[in-house]
């Protein structure tokens, strides 16, 4: 190849990458506009409701500023469960997360927490949907079926929510490109990742087909919850909490009688609920196809829910005329948009599966658990992308990212992970890169996560000593926890750990097992210690605001005695009358119901 080929070639690189880059910086800005487009549609339609002069409108837009403040809430409680900082929860509580996560992945910072940056961006816009987006073009739905009769509709109210439907579709549609051409979802995950095709043309008719598919799907869902809301709350609440936990069985049985998420951070009971229900939401209306990944909702869950869900609809409209539900709509149109959205949505479906490379359709229907994922990557990766963006070849680094990034609830058996953790000298004398990386975490992981039967010999007597150098220094705590008192009597008979043979590894195992559930037992004595602390903290506050109260009162009564303070009695009575009506007023106007407007104004609000 002459030197003006390997110029010409250069140049067509350079200019692919820049391109490349082009879109995806357009791609990520149109994402962004549709975010905060949505969230002004929503505060304008909310006070367009509130100045109806109606008390329906009234409530819509209380429901609507309460689901908002809800969502972002929410959001932060994510954000911080995940370690992902102070900034960043600030960022979310304040609308700003999608900018946030967005400038980290255009700029390549690597964010703190569980997620990676791109991940994170992804985690952000299915929060968004699921907890503002959804309920909002929900809640409008609602509201103008129900008052479809009444209502003179404007512009701005059904512009909302084709606006709604429409930016719920592209955030869709853009997270999956985002995700599905990412480096590290395609090199950690080839068997899952991977079905855009290389064409940016094919790419574009992908995402067109992913944007058919999810507003006719969204369209059609909503529309007969809808109806049915219309008719009776209780039915649809009901029929929602029903389809949650059969989803929710479906996921337990399917990952093999585990239930809890796979993320740390977001594996403990309610947090797992709190993912469970956000992905209910996702795939009762926006069925992220990032959802079909093992571990989330799995691929033959996703495909059976997209066509039960689809048939359901009518089922649902049935459901509510069998009932005796008063429609406020013509059933004439009803049909009309169901059938519309499902012709749209499986039209989507079948330009989705033209448009994406064949080597993925099975990722979108068969059936794999999130543990048996696991075991394929422990066993066939061969190169890893690691969380500062580097590429690290090799199964150890591979398997050390698997280790730190999830919970040990899915990692592979206790032989295998003994047999493979065998090699920890190694690793301590060749010091590999992802052995000493601090955003991988991977030493911390195994000496807090890995069971004691799986721990290598060298790290069993380091912890083991760490806790016998923790019993001499403190002979008063140990002398209160049997396994402490142990390594006491150990260390008096002078044998050292480092000094044990390999077969009593099993004797240090159960040692540090039982210290392990020695530690468990105090922290939990140590919490309920704080919640008995926090429980006193807020009785003495409240009986100190009682008593600030009735102190007020005292003093009032006892200046009106004499005529010359009687003008102070008055004002101290007309600053405590101020501050009641003040909370009152402020209390129904956040939405708490006329009850506990009239308990602020009999002092009995805390």
């Amino acid at each position: 190849t002459s030197r003006e080929e390997l110029v010409q070639m250069e140049k067509q690189h350079r200019t692919n990458k820049a391109f490349a880059r082009t879109k995806q910086l357009g791609i990520w800005a149109a994402a962004l506009v549709f975010s905060y487009v949505d969230l002004g549609m929503t505060v304008v339609v909310g006070w367009e409701y509130s100045s109806m002069g109606m008390s329906e409108g009234a409530h819509a837009a209380r429901v609507l500023f309460g689901m908002l403040g809800a969502s972002l809430g929410l959001q932060g409680l994510v954000t911080y469960s995940t370690g992902q900082g102070g900034l960043a929860t600030m960022a979310a509580v304040t609308g700003a997360k999608p900018l946030w996560d967005t400038f980290h992945t255009m700029t390549g910072r690597n964010p703190k927490g569980t997620f990676s940056a791109d991940l994170a961006l992804a985690f952000t816009r299915l929060m968004t949907v699921v907890l503002d987006s959804l309920p909002q073009a929900a809640s409008q739905t609602i509201f103008l079926l129900a008052h479809f009769d009444e209502l003179e509709l404007s512009t701005l109210m059904v512009g909302s929510i084709a606006g709604c439907f429409l930016s719920i579709a592209y955030l869709v549609a853009t997270t999956e490109l985002d995700i599905d051409t990412s480096k590290n979802f395609r090199t950690n995950y080839a068997s899952v990742h991977g079905y855009f095709p290389a064409s940016t043309a094919l790419q574009a008719f992908l995402v067109v087909g992913i944007v058919m598919f999810v507003a006719g799907y969204l369209t059609a869902k909503l529309l007969a919850l809808a109806v049915l809301t219309s008719s009776s709350i209780s039915a649809a609440i009901g029929w929602c909490t029903a389809e949650a936990l059969v989803l929710l069985a479906l996921r337990f049985f399917c990952e093999g009688r585990v239930w809890r998420f796979h993320f740390p951070g977001l594996s403990t009971p309610l947090s797992s609920l709190m993912v469970h229900t956000a992905f209910y939401v996702s795939m009762l209306a926006a069925p992220f196809p990032i959802l079909r990944f093992p571990g989330y909702i799995g691929p033959s869950i996703w495909c059976g829910w997209i066509a039960y869900s689809l048939v359901a609809n009518p089922l649902i409209v049935y459901a509510t005329i069998a009932l005796g539900g008063k429609l406020h709509v013509p059933l004439s149109l009803i049909w009309d948009m169901i059938a519309a959205g499902t012709a749209i949505s499986v039209v989507g479906m079948v330009v989705m599966g033209l448009t994406m490379e064949p080597s993925h359709h099975h990722t979108f229907h068969k059936h794999l658990s999130f543990r048996s994922l696991l075991e394929m990557e422990w066993d066939t990766r061969e190169l890893t992308y690691m969380p500062d963006g580097s590429y690290t070849a090799g199964t150890d680094a591979s398997r050390a990212d698997l280790i730190s990034s999830f919970t040990s609830d899915y990692w592979v058996s206790i032989g295998r992970l003994r047999a493979w953790l065998a090699k920890w000298d190694e690793w301590e004398v060749e010091q590999p890169a992802w052995f000493t990386d601090p955003d991988l975490d991977f030493q911390a992981r195994v000496v807090d996560h890995v069971p004691e039967e799986a721990l290598p010999p060298t790290v069993l007597r380091k912890l083991l000593a760490k806790a016998q150098h923790g019993a001499h220094a403190n002979s008063e705590v140990s002398s209160s926890h049997p396994t402490l008192m142990g390594l006491r009597t150990l260390a008096s008979t002078g044998s050292s750990f480092g000094e044990l043979s390999v077969p009593d590894t099993s004797i240090l195992a159960s040692m540090l097992k039982k210290l392990r559930q020695e530690r468990k037992v105090r922290k939990l004595k140590r919490r309920r210690k704080m919640a008995m602390a926090a429980t006193k903290a807020y009785a003495i506050a409240i009986v100190i605001s009682y008593v600030d109260l009735l102190g007020d009162v005292a003093v009032s009564l006892s200046l009106y005695q004499s005529e010359t303070t009687r003008g102070a009695s008055y004002t101290v009575i007309g600053i405590m009358v101020f501050s009641q009506v003040a909370q009152a007023i402020l209390s129904f106007a956040v939405g708490h119901g006329p009850v506990a407007a009239f308990a602020v104004l009999l002092g009995l609000k805390p």
